[in-house]
């Protein structure tokens, strides 16, 4: 139980009609200490109980970074509209940077993710009856908002296949090119996913760098496991590979390490970091001559080409492995055999 004392009478009937005012309306809040700081963990955990992906935890946490650097101390039920001005402001001026050059203001995409964020913190804040209202919901976006991703001509993504046919990781090239997530190819392993008699692949894993550390766990949605039909080029340039990995395991003796059975490994047989990857994609890109895009835009580009052909939606959705939401608001079943024209069509025509 809990006590409130007044000056007057009065002053105690009026916080009592006003009080029964706000319950009747269902906008009454008990008076509570906890802080900015101590609700946006209880908000992290929830979303890392709920099964969220290292990776998504960590943009949570960075985006929610310059609120906490500014605002975490704030009383929950204190924080104001323009506290969350605040922060924008100074993620825009620069002074809210936490690496870069001082006073480089940082990016509309930035700042709106912080808002995205922050906003869906707040709503479990009133839905949980912490506060009345959702503040950053009254804060508008940063103007400016960052281009959608580039993409690769048809003319331009052939001219990468034709330089990175020389390489050694031939056939990964290629499922990049074909749209697969970076760490969709350095997640797949020989026996578990590549069936080279039924020309098939299946992404069943996703490996990715959390904060510096490898991760591997399942595709970012639940549409990301999928099975994929390969075209006679895909199935050759993967059994040089095989090949090629068989002759380095012999020449390395003891020394190699692949035991793992992954695809993308070195001469003696670990697997890159995701980061490098992303480097030999652009230096490849720098020989082939064609704009160094980022390697995600690849899969931008293969979405583009297979769109220009006028393969169906739906088809081109599945194959890329799309949220699952945006399948069930727009697409349909996808069948094998449209998939394998798809393959055909892209191998075709890029």
């Amino acid at each position: 139980q809990r006590t409130k004392t007044f000056r007057t009478r009065k002053d105690a009937r009026a916080w009592l009609t006003t009080t029964r005012s706000k319950v009747d309306r269902g906008n009454y809040v008990r008076p509570g200490k906890e802080t900015v700081d101590t609700h946006l963990d209880s908000w992290l955990e929830s979303k890392r109980l709920a099964g969220k992906r290292p990776a998504t935890m960590r943009c949570y946490a960075d985006a929610l970074r310059p609120v906490r650097t500014l605002l975490g101390t704030k009383p929950l039920q204190a924080l104001k509209a323009e506290d969350v001005e605040t922060v924008k402001a100074a993620m825009l001026n620069g002074t809210a940077r936490r690496i870069g050059t001082e006073g480089k203001s940082l990016s509309a995409r930035t700042v709106n993710l912080m808002l995205g964020t922050l906003r869906q913190a707040l709503d479990q804040a009133v839905r949980r009856g912490k506060v009345i209202r959702n503040v950053a919901a009254l804060v508008d976006h940063a103007a400016g908002e960052a281009r959608p991703g580039a993409a690769w001509s048809p003319a331009e993504a052939a001219a990468f296949k034709a330089v990175a046919g020389w390489d050694r990781l031939h056939a990964a090239w290629l499922f990049t090119c074909c749209g697969l997530r970076r760490g969709e190819v350095l997640g797949l392993e020989w026996d578990r996913d590549v069936d080279l008699d039924g020309a098939t692949v299946t992404v069943t894993v996703s490996r990715t760098s959390v904060g510096g550390e490898i991760v591997e766990g399942p595709p970012k949605t639940r549409r990301g496991a999928r099975t994929l039909p390969l075209d006679a080029a895909m199935v050759a340039a993967l059994r040089r590979l095989r090949q090629r990995q068989s002759e380095e395991r012999l020449a390395a003796g003891p020394a190699y390490e692949g035991s793992e059975g992954k695809v993308v490994v070195d001469e003696i047989g670990r697997p890159p970091r995701p980061e490098w990857y992303s480097d030999m994609f652009a230096k490849i890109a720098r020989q082939a001559e064609v704009p160094v895009i980022r390697l995600h835009d690849a899969r931008h580009t293969s979405v583009t080409i297979m769109r220009s052909l006028g393969i169906a939606a739906h088809v081109v959705a599945a194959w890329h492995g799309h949220d699952e939401a945006v399948m069930a608001r727009t697409y349909t079943h996808t069948y094998l055999d449209e998939m394998r024209y798809a393959a055909q069509r892209l191998a075709d025509n890029s």
